[in-house]
């Protein structure tokens, strides 16, 4: 999501499909030494491009764009100054609140200042794709669909919204969308056997985690236990592993 920035769509690179990643991963390799890559939004997918990109070419500077006060500020304190403080020491540049206006092939405008950049990546905020948009059922107002307590449109109880397309109270995730689809299969089996539509129990996810390059990393377990150094790392490598395991 460009946010109506003028330039942000035209002159920024991604990492929101494997396509893009490819593209973008080939403009990092073209870059020379002390080149300046910009990444705004400072996400869970904008810290840790930083912290990889970081550890990958230690060659460029990295500049990150974070819209809050301090980074990752919506977890909790410590998770949030133990990132703050790992870019400090790593020598990543991290403007806070920042408001970017423009974006052009040759720098990022943030506010009054304008900082150059080689290389500027897009990670601040995602959007459902244009033909889930365009197909008119009702939206908030980050343009996800509106659903029932059994996660269908409200006007057709034959229409299934999960993941990030999906209104829902919860920050987009993939344990989020398992969760979902868990549930519809419980309100999908009601259907097909005539039984009244189940209560369906409040969804309650484990937490997340987040790397800082291969060695760190930082999360929030059991709804809010914070986890930072290598103990979260060496978990989110575990559940990286699990997952490609099922696949």
């Amino acid at each position: 999501k460009y946010h109506n920035i003028p330039g942000a769509q035209e002159f920024t690179y991604s990492i929101q499909t494997l396509e893009e990643s490819r593209k973008t991963q080939q403009a990092i390799y073209g870059l020379s030494p002390e080149s300046v890559v910009s990444i705004v939004g400072a996400g869970l997918s904008g810290v840790e491009l930083a912290s990889e990109l970081h550890e990958s070419r230690k060659d460029l500077t990295i500049r990150l764009f974070d819209r809050g006060p301090s980074v990752l500020s919506f977890l909790s304190d410590k998770v949030s100054s133990y990132v703050q403080e790992w870019f400090e020491e790593h020598d990543v540049e991290v403007i806070n609140n920042s408001n970017v206006t423009l974006v052009t092939a040759d720098d990022v405008r943030n506010g009054d200042d304008t900082y150059p950049s080689d290389l500027t990546i897009w990670t601040a905020g995602t959007q459902p794709v244009k033909v889930v948009r365009d197909l008119g059922f009702a939206a908030d107002s980050g343009g996800r669909i509106k659903l029932t307590e059994h996660h269908h449109v409200p006007e057709y109880d034959n229409v299934f919204v999960i993941g990030d397309c999906a209104s829902l109270p919860y920050a987009p995730s993939g344990q989020l969308a398992e969760h979902q689809a868990e549930q519809v299969v419980d309100v999908l089996q009601a259907k097909w056997q005539g039984k009244k539509l189940p209560k369906l129990p409040e969804i309650k996810l484990r937490g997340m985690l987040g790397s800082l390059g291969k060695s760190d990393g930082f999360g929030i377990v059991m709804g809010k236990q914070a986890l930072t150094g290598k103990v979260p790392r060496l978990l989110k490598s575990g559940v990286l592993w699990k997952h490609k395991k099922i696949k």
